[in-house]
């Protein structure tokens, strides 16, 4: 939906920190897999402009953020070639 009477310009900038880890299982001579996890936490500040009737109306927001990370992965490995996916 196009709304001509309002415009928003929506400003926002996230900084996070986090530590994690990840773990490979070699299950065989050429499988593996691995599993991991990464929390975090940090900050997020965002600045809305909003113009409605020519009068332009500035909001600062700061927030409290979490963050998580997971890692799932299954792979294989020859001599010649590697492949292996993550989710």
């Amino acid at each position: 939906m196009h709304n001509n009477a309002t415009q928003q310009k929506l400003n926002t900038f996230n900084l996070v920190l986090s530590a994690g880890y990840l773990h490979t299982f070699v299950l065989n001579e050429k499988l593996y897999a691995s599993i991991g996890a990464s929390p975090g936490a940090g900050v997020d500040f965002n600045t809305i402009k909003a113009e409605a009737n020519n009068e332009e109306v500035t909001d600062n927001d700061t927030n409290f953020t979490l963050n998580f990370d997971g890692h799932l992965g299954l792979g294989y490995n020859s001599d010649k070639w590697f492949v292996g996916s993550y989710f």
